[in-house]
């Protein structure tokens, strides 16, 4: 691994984690001194970071400061993530998915139904899922094969609480997380039967939906979320405020 990118790992963990704060500023010398490392990689990490939304100018010649989000900006980004990963099936089902691909779906799609069936209590179970829902849309956008598409929809996932892998589990309302689970499980077998039927629309659409019903998750349980400060389950949590109260 190069040291430009041991730092950018390094410094996105750290804001990621909550080390930095939103707001915080982040100069270069002292950056430098805690990273053991020249000036230079830590001026190129910070300017990677900010293509990456986590940092932002704090003014001419005043370096950066660690970015904040609305959850309006995170709403956003996933269902511009949705829109994404639609045209991914759309392209799939249009061209017809390869043997491996079909394959690795159809597993994601029995595991998960699978996981359910046991239960999600233990924390190892939670972690199982969330592996398995980031393998099936990492699948998807891969079979797709468009370059393009596929570093957009890496760029979304930057930003904290969109990547598949921020999903919500455990909330009070332990009901309302099967159902809500379940549901994701019926639309990842709705969306692979509709590719593997090369009925591109209709996989296009569930995709949204599913991205809408993320949306609608995350508004519902992220006052709880954010208050039990559950950022070792959600990178990037402690970036993230409210919605706007408007007026």
């Amino acid at each position: 691994m190069s040291q430009l990118r041991q730092v950018v790992d390094a410094l996105r963990d750290r804001i990621l984690t909550g080390t930095f704060a939103p707001g915080t500023r982040l100069m270069e010398v002292p950056l430098a001194a805690m990273l053991g490392t020249s000036r230079t990689p830590i001026r190129l990490a910070l300017g990677a970071l900010e293509r990456e939304n986590l940092v932002e100018t704090a003014g001419p010649r005043r370096g950066f400061v660690v970015a904040s989000f609305a959850l309006e900006d995170v709403f956003g980004a996933i269902e511009a993530r949705g829109v994404l990963e639609g045209l991914a099936a759309r392209t799939c089902a249009e061209r017809g998915l390869s043997a491996d691909a079909e394959r690795r779906l159809t597993d994601c799609v029995e595991r998960g139904r699978a996981l359910l069936a046991a239960g999600l209590d233990a924390p190892e179970a939670g972690d199982a899922w969330t592996r398995n829902n980031v393998a099936f849309h990492a699948t998807l956008v891969a079979e797709a094969r468009n370059r393009a598409l596929a570093g957009a929809i890496e760029g979304l996932g930057r930003i904290p609480l969109v990547a598949p892998s921020a999903v919500i589990l455990r909330t009070r309302d332990r009901a309302g997380d099967e159902r809500r689970l379940q549901r994701a499980q019926d639309d990842h077998a709705d969306i692979l039967h509709a590719i593997t039927a090369r009925q591109g629309l209709r996989a296009e659409m569930l995709l949204r939906e599913h991205a809408l019903l993320n949306i609608r998750n995350k508004q519902a349980n992220f006052a709880e979320i954010k208050a039990r400060k559950a950022t070792g389950d959600l990178p990037g949590l402690d970036l993230v405020g409210g919605m706007p109260t408007g007026g």
